[in-house]
């Protein structure tokens, strides 16, 4: 494993067009940290609900707020964002990468991958 953060993402079962927006801008990135061996999770309330209600932060605000909370990204079990999701620089800033090293590793996914411009964030 490249690093040892535990990154994890507790997504609505229903997505407003603004959360979907900015699922869509990240998920080339996750996809290319997940490659490197960096430990993402990524839950969705409709398909994980036991992930969310065995987790004793999760499990709390949903009993607190229901499910107006979510998205909520927890980095090594602490919570860093609710109610949106994190943006490329907030994920390199939490996993300690500079802005030269996320673009290198997004560069070399989407080589690899074959995945241009129109997967989600622009080149």
């Amino acid at each position: 494993m490249k690093d040892k953060t535990k990154f994890e993402i507790y997504e609505p079962a229903r997505m407003t067009n603004e959360q979907k927006e900015q699922l869509r801008k990240i998920t080339p990135l996750l996809d290319a940290l997940i490659e490197r061996d960096y430990s993402i999770s990524i839950f969705n309330f409709a398909t994980d609900k036991d992930e969310f209600l065995d987790h004793p932060i999760i499990g709390q605000a949903l009993i607190m707020e229901a499910e107006g909370l979510l998205p909520i990204t927890l980095i090594n079990g602490e919570v860093k964002q609710m109610g949106t999701f994190p943006n490329n620089a907030e994920i390199g800033e939490w996993l300690q990468l500079s802005s030269e090293e996320l673009l290198d590793i997004l560069k070399v996914f989407r080589e690899e991958s074959g995945v241009g411009c129109s997967y989600g964030t622009c080149c």
